[in-house]
């Protein structure tokens, strides 16, 4: 699986892992998973464009935000319905006890229609009842933390715990920056677990002299 990337400038990102990728000013262009981190420590981020598939290279490519996985939505998702039950604040819910679509798509930062609030809703009273774990991720926690900043200098200091500029922060709105910031989260801990699990890196510049 790659991620669609942007270049600010024309350049050749040469990795450590033996990845030669050209970009084009401003061009989204497909980048494996296990090269994001590199390119984003040159200010090459995650594309914002609208979410869709494409094929290259053989592969699906992921553009635009980056859409969570089911099981890290669901986590998220359950989390903050958690959270929402044990503040019990009477605003964050309606009046049959469950909570208001408005409320917990602001919590999550997450766009839910109705009927799955409902339906979430209904599934955490089943799993509450049987005391079962809630679904679990381990970046729902990342997630859930941006979520929570509410100024432009607490998101340029969660920009800078993930290798983003700051730029890519000032030049955008709160909410557009916060979209922005949830893709380029997950596509740093996506890397940062590609890079775990692969091989050692290769200088290729090395093998190039020998």
């Amino acid at each position: 699986m790659a991620i669609l990337m942007v270049s600010p400038r024309d350049y050749t990102l040469r990795t450590l892992h033996g990845h030669v990728i050209g970009f084009e000013a401003g061009v989204p262009t497909p980048v494996p998973e296990a090269a994001v981190a590199e390119a984003l420590a040159v200010n090459i981020v995650p594309s914002t464009k609208i979410d869709m598939e494409h094929e290259a290279a053989g592969g699906a490519v992921r553009s635009g935000s980056l859409a969570m996985n089911a099981t890290l939505r669901d986590a998220v998702i359950f989390s903050v319905i958690d959270d929402m039950v044990k503040e019990n604040d009477a605003e964050n819910f309606n009046a049959g006890g469950q909570p208001k679509h408005a409320a917990l798509r602001a919590a999550t930062g997450l766009p839910l229609t109705g009927t799955e609030v409902a339906k979430y809703w209904d599934r955490y009273r089943e799993i509450i009842g049987s005391n079962s774990p809630l679904p679990y991720h381990p970046r729902a926690e990342s997630v859930m933390e941006l979520q929570r900043l509410t100024t432009r200098k607490q998101l340029i200091e969660f920009a800078a715990d993930i290798d983003v500029p700051a730029s890519e922060v000032t030049k955008r709105s709160l909410r557009q920056a916060k979209e922005f910031l949830m893709s380029a989260t997950i596509a740093y801990m996506e890397a940062a677990t590609a890079t775990d699990d692969d091989p050692p890196p290769v200088d290729t510049r090395t093998l190039a002299e020998d």
